[in-house]
């Protein structure tokens, strides 16, 4: 009987435990089948997170799952400082149980909470949303019910199953997917986007808020119009204006900073660097060019003024170069994509290599948001706006500098740099404020001239190949190392043949351009189109040290493009960039068509524009006009590259600048008028 007794006694004692031990581990081979799963359906995701799938099959399992849990409280709930330390506070077994609640519950509320927010922008979230409260309810109710205390049996049994559950329920969230819609949706990276859209959604909504600012525009507007004139935010008027300028107007500005997110924020200007060497070497590239852009069987071929200018570089070519080196300010555009449920992406526009403006102006744009957030607050308009989402632009200075690397590279310090300007030149301010940074900074002069001016100024070296020009101001020639073109981008700037000729002679001559006409070539959007194609981005990068990780972000910034010359026809949600409604098949090869991209909806802003017809035109409300619209904004990132011989000297990423537009417009040209000058507002 004793024998009897004292073996159920070791089985009431021990029992609890071998069962534990049983379905623990259990439970501990279905953590290692979920562990190898995650390990190779998501191959792509950071270290920090396979490290911590592996560390959580150690001692510290609960504390790992719990701070893990943790950061989705504080990814979902907005960075919550208060509720994420109550949870991480919660770590002892005793506490385990609110903690689990609390974590649970926290990610429900800001889901809930932010799902009516976000079905304005993404159809289909609202029911992502919703699959994943449940499966976060299930793992939260599973891991809760294991940390409750069950009698006497709970340090036998629950403990040892508890670290096992904690196991499986984080690599649950690793690797889960959902089907939504007929996708799968791995859902670790789905919060990730559902908090950022989150964030984004909220401050358009404030920006919406009519009765947060409506009552104070005509403040705004006067703040923001004298500051612009004050500081130099300016403009030519439309006008006929003398040789002298007698008037300005401020540019068209916006009065509002417009949200960006600051992930693609960051990207692009990270980005920039890259796509300098790209465009770099896609100018030294000649075979390319002359398959892509020439005349005989290129975009040329179709285009005329593309044609000519290739014909003038091919002649350039056979005569001999004499200057190697190259200098091109770039401006790589992109527009913010959020189809059905996606948080906002970063997707390339275009790359402009010739005349990329409004960098200055645009530097004090973002000053002139700063300014008023200063003076005003924006009257409480959204906890947003505050200084450290105001990023630094310092465009000018970035600019200048690319422009003071190639004057010193020319290696005479006399020299000047040349501006080849537009006649009657509205945006003549921006152009300045990049004049008045070379003296200042770099002690370097500049010399503005027009096509018209140049045919008759212009002096070549016979034996150098050194460019002079003889201004009207002066008797003594100047010599100029580095021409820099704000014109010469467009048909309606050569206007005679002379005009051309002179643009050719340019390029014959020992000065560095900027930029030179196989740069201008590759600013084209066939090249655009033709670098997405499989293999040209990895043979112009081959060697250059970029990661995989690298190509592929680069890459992550297209959208899908079509060459209208293919037999097979593009998708229906392409658009073309035609003019007029049909393109002749012989013109084909010079037009590519771009799948649209979705812009986020129901963004708003308040634009300011000047009226248009001199300084005394019409009544004082008729002079600045400001008009609520629901708008679309465009970020532009500024960079530079020297280079030659094959190789890029140097090269930075120069500052940024956003132009928004009301969303009826397809155009984006703030010179054509259909843009303002905006700033970034980091969400």
């Amino acid at each position: 009987m004793s024998d009897f007794g004292g073996g159920h006694a070791g089985a009431s004692q021990w029992g609890p435990g071998l069962i534990g031990c049983i379905i623990a581990l259990s439970l501990y081979g279905v953590a290692l089948a979920q562990t190898w799963f995650y390990w190779r359906a998501f191959p792509r995701d950071g270290k920090h997170l396979k490290y911590l799938g592996a560390l959580t099959l150690s001692y510290f399992i609960p504390f790992v799952v719990q701070i893990f849990y943790g950061h989705r409280v504080w990814i979902i709930s907005a960075k919550n400082r208060l509720l994420t330390a109550s949870v991480l506070y919660a770590g002892s077994a005793l506490s385990s149980v609110i903690c689990d609640v609390f974590i649970t519950g926290s990610v429900i509320f800001y889901l809930r909470e932010g799902r009516s927010g976000i079905r304005r922008t993404v159809l289909r979230t609202e029911t992502l949303v919703q699959q994943i409260i449940v499966m976060f309810v299930n793992m939260g109710v599973l891991t809760w019910w294991y940390m409750t205390p069950q009698g006497k049996n709970y340090v036998g049994t629950t403990t040892t199953i508890l670290s096992k559950c904690y196991v499986n329920s984080l690599l649950a969230i690793l690797s889960n997917t959902l089907l939504s819609g007929g996708d799968v949706v791995d859902v670790h990276h789905t919060l990730l986007c559902i908090a950022a859209l989150g964030s984004y959604v909220e401050i358009v909504k404030c920006l919406l808020a009519k009765h947060n600012v409506d009552t104070h525009i005509d403040t705004l507007t006067h703040l923001a119009t004298t500051y612009a004139l004050s500081h130099g935010l300016l403009y030519l008027p439309s006008d006929t204006q003398p040789q002298d300028p007698c008037s300005a107007i401020h540019a068209p500005l916006s009065l509002i900073p417009s949200p960006v997110p600051r992930a693609s924020f960051t990207l692009a200007k990270r980005l920039q660097h890259i796509y300098n060497d790209i465009y770099a070497r896609i100018a030294m590239d000649e075979a390319f060019l002359d398959r892509v852009m020439g005349a005989v069987e290129g975009v040329g071929k179709a285009d005329e003024f593309v044609g000519t200018l290739w014909r003038g570089w091919k002649e350039v070519r056979e005569e001999g170069l004499v200057q190697t080196l190259q200098l091109g300010l770039f401006r790589s555009d992109y527009l913010l994509h959020a189809p059905d449920e996606a948080a906002p992406s970063l997707k390339q526009v275009e790359f402009n290599t010739i005349s990329s403006s409004f960098g200055p102006l645009s530097e004090r744009a973002a000053a002139l948001h700063r300014y008023l957030h200063a003076a005003t607050g924006y009257y409480g308009l959204s906890p947003h706006l505050t200084p450290d989402n105001f990023p630094p632009n310092t465009t000018t200075a970035g600019l200048a500098q690319g422009l003071a690397e190639a004057h010193n590279a020319y290696a005479v310090p006399t020299a000047q740099i040349l501006f080849v300007v537009q006649q009657r030149e509205r945006n003549v301010f921006d152009q300045r404020w990049l004049e008045y940074e070379l003296l200042h900074a770099h002690a370097i002069h500049v010399v503005r001239q027009t096509f018209d001016q140049l045919a008759h100024s212009i002096h070549i070296h016979p034996t150098t190949r050194a460019l002079h020009i003889t201004p009207p101001s002066s008797s003594s020639p100047i010599e100029i190392s580095t021409i820099y073109f704000r014109a010469g981008y467009t048909p309606s700037d050569f206007s005679s043949p002379t005009h051309y000729a002179t643009r050719i002679a340019l390029e014959r001559t020992l000065a560095i351009k900027c930029p030179s006409l196989p740069l201008q070539l590759a600013g084209g959007k066939k090249v655009q189109e033709a670098l997405t194609r499989h293999g040209l981005l990895d043979r112009l990068l081959h060697g250059r040290g970029y990661s995989e990780h690298d190509l592929d972000e680069v890459r992550s910034t297209w959208m899908h493009m079509w060459a209208l010359d293919d037999p097979c026809p593009p998708p229906p949600s392409f658009f073309s960039k035609a003019i007029g409604a049909r393109i002749p098949l012989g013109f084909r090869e010079a037009w590519i068509a771009m799948e649209l991209i979705d812009t986020p909806a129901g963004v708003g802003s308040y634009l300011v524009r000047a009226a248009d017809g001199g300084a005394g035109a019409g009544t004082e409300r008729q002079k600045t006009k400001s008009v609520k619209a629901e708008v679309i904004s465009e970020l532009g990132i500024f960079g530079w590259a020297l280079f030659g011989a094959g190789e890029v000297v140097s090269e930075a990423e120069a500052g940024w600048l956003v132009r928004t537009k009301g969303t009826e417009s397809n155009e984006g040209g703030v010179a054509a008028g259909f843009s303002v000058l905006d700033s970034v507002l980091l969400v």
